[in-house]
């Protein structure tokens, strides 16, 4: 199999090539098959997607350097976990913080920009024969509307030949952009760097729901001058957390041994309250990014937003 993937990028990139073009391609593929880069095309450039010093135990992108190609950098501006109720704000800085100066440092001649907002992974509606009649991503994530801070994190780490700290600045940005105080562009900061994780059980709950709680009141302590609007995306995204990860609770007690039939009239009254909230939750999304994404997409996101909790209380209320 490796030699036909081998033999496969070989006839690839002279495709490409003969259609006067430049061939690109992942750098791990050739992490995993360094043998490939003997005999591919000079004019073949490399990306390595954020991961290369983990990657590369071989040395194998250093080799390429060495052997006159050129290899650019892709550091993400967001990657996994991240989704509509998780946002990692202190793995997304620190992603760029480490790659840009690695990639300066390895000698690599150019950087692409990414924003890994899909998983990859993706849910299938099937037919007969096992046809595939719809295909929909597994993760949907917050509009980059929102992530205003995180592309010009990355366009002065680009520009900046030493270490960037995203704390400093992201503190200045606060200042510079919002016109906060110095002690409130810190609770900015603070806010953005509590501990957001995905959840697997109950305890692991209780923790990030104490995370984000403490995250909601830094930012509703927060006085913003301009730019009101971006600042709200922040408010936004924290809420939507702990709108999530009360429904996440109710699905836990009602995946529980505790949960009997005689306890669902216990639960309704709080999911038909979250959908009440999920509505209000919905026109502020509308409000922050009806110039940003088309209508029907913001309909489908809320859509898709909104699935658990709409499948739980049908299975409790026995809808269907």
């Amino acid at each position: 199999m490796s030699n036909l993937f081998v033999d496969h990028m070989k006839k690839m990139c002279q495709i490409v090539i003969d259609l006067g073009k430049t061939p690109v391609m992942w750098a791990d593929m050739i992490a995993k098959y360094p043998s490939a880069a003997d005999d591919l095309p000079e004019e073949t450039i490399f990306i390595d997607w954020n991961y290369g010093w983990e990657i590369d135990k071989g040395g194998e992108l250093k080799k390429l350097i060495e052997k006159g190609y050129q290899v650019w950098g892709s550091p993400s501006i967001r990657s996994g976990p991240d989704n509509w109720y998780l946002t990692d704000w202190a793995k997304h800085f620190k992603n760029q913080q480490d790659f840009i100066p690695y990639a300066r440092e390895a000698g690599y001649t150019g950087i692409v920009l990414t924003s890994w907002s899909t998983s990859g992974i993706y849910g299938y509606t099937w037919d007969e024969y096992y046809n595939v009649l719809d295909m929909e991503q597994v993760r949907n994530v917050y509009p980059l509307s929102g992530f205003r801070i995180s592309l010009a994190y990355y366009s002065q780490a680009l520009k900046s030949n030493s270490f960037l700290s995203p704390a400093s600045f992201v503190m200045k940005y606060g200042m510079d952009r919002f016109g906060l105080s110095a002690k409130h562009a810190a609770l900015l900061w603070e806010s953005l760097a509590q501990s957001q994780q995905m959840v697997y059980n109950e305890t692991e709950l209780n923790s990030q729901q104490a995370a984000n709680t403490y995250a909601r009141r830094l930012l509703s302590e927060i006085k913003v001058s301009r730019n009101a609007k971006e600042f709200d995306h922040y408010i936004l995204m924290a809420d939507l957390r702990a709108h999530y990860l009360s429904v996440l609770q109710l699905e836990f007690h009602y995946n529980s041994e505790s949960f009997t039939r005689s306890n669902a009239d216990d639960i309704l009254p709080k999911l038909e309250q979250l959908i009440e909230n999920s509505i209000l939750l919905d026109k502020r999304f509308f409000d922050l990014n009806q110039n940003f994404l088309y209508e029907s997409e913001l309909e489908d996101q809320s859509r898709i937003r909104n699935l658990l909790l709409h499948t739980l209380y049908d299975k409790i209320a026995k809808v269907k």
